[in-house]
């Protein structure tokens, strides 16, 4: 689609496999078989396989990934495309604080060198331990410096205090000081936080938390300026809806692409 005007997918999504992320565990870590994305229900994201691009999925390499997405931008006159993890968002869920850090490390290096490093129009953000702000600050200056992440998920739901609240500033200063925006993205796994916990569906659940979650930023953006919040300018969600089969009612982004010039961050939020 050679006629589009150039556009930066702002929004997009790999879909990552704990056994590749393993393989950056340090030690002791690298000898646990637990887990590393906490979740709380099993929903069906994919709709029995029905949603997604044709023939992208887990099954795939990162290497066939990055080539899929270069495929995809190609065709639609894409010119860099930032990636979100799939699964690795829950790592900074994680209780344990030492082992945490050392899943957010693992992702962050995985990232890098299995997706990132393979062209210079794929950025996947990395995740912060965000219960720990100190150790998050080091470990972003890290990705930063080390790795060249160019930006990091922050939860919407599922943290001790709201975004805005103090104990986050060292990570804020430290994304201040190295110029990087940190990208606020939607889950579903805290759902009950903000009032969904009754909801029985994946499209009800989906379409309430993520606009209502991702507005629990309160304080943000009255001292930061490096902070980034969904819904971004233009995007929507939209329930296809089946009354048939409420279960497989779809919701979902429209307008997810951004037109150039790229505002990839908002600033102040005002």
């Amino acid at each position: 689609m050679a006629d589009w005007p150039p556009v930066i997918d702002a929004d997009g999504h790999v879909l990552e496999r704990q056994s590749d992320i393993r393989k950056y565990l340090e030690p002791p870590w690298n000898r646990r078989n637990t887990g590393l994305w906490p979740s709380d229900q099993p929903f069906d994201t994919d709709l029995f396989d029905t949603l997604g691009y044709p023939g992208y999925g887990r099954n795939m390499s990162p290497a066939q990934q990055v080539e899929t997405w270069l495929k995809i931008m190609d065709e639609h006159n894409i010119e860099e495309a930032v990636l979100f993890p799939t699964g690795s968002g829950n790592i900074p869920k994680l209780r344990e604080p030492e082992f945490c850090l050392a899943a957010c490390r693992a992702a962050n290096d995985h990232f890098a060198k299995e997706y990132n490093a393979l062209s210079d129009r794929i950025h996947c953000v990395g995740v912060l331990p965000l219960k720990w702000p100190e150790e998050a600050a080091k470990e972003l200056r890290r990705a930063v410096t080390q790795l060249g992440l160019v930006s990091f998920e922050l939860l919407s739901m599922g943290l001790p205090t709201a975004l805005g609240d103090p104990m986050y500033d060292p990570i804020y200063e430290e994304a201040q000081r190295l110029d990087v925006p940190l990208s606020v993205h939607g889950n579903r796994s805290s759902s009950a936080e903000v009032g969904a916990g009754a909801f029985r569906t994946f499209a009800e659940v989906h379409c309430y938390t993520f606009p209502v979650g991702s507005s629990d930023v309160t304080g943000t953006f009255d001292h930061q300026s490096n902070v980034s919040t969904p819904p971004a300018p233009g995007l929507e969600f939209v329930v296809l809806y089946d009354r048939r089969r409420p279960e497989t009612s779809v919701p979902w982004p429209i307008a997810r692409t951004w037109f150039k010039p790229p505002a990839l961050s908002v600033t102040r939020g005002r």
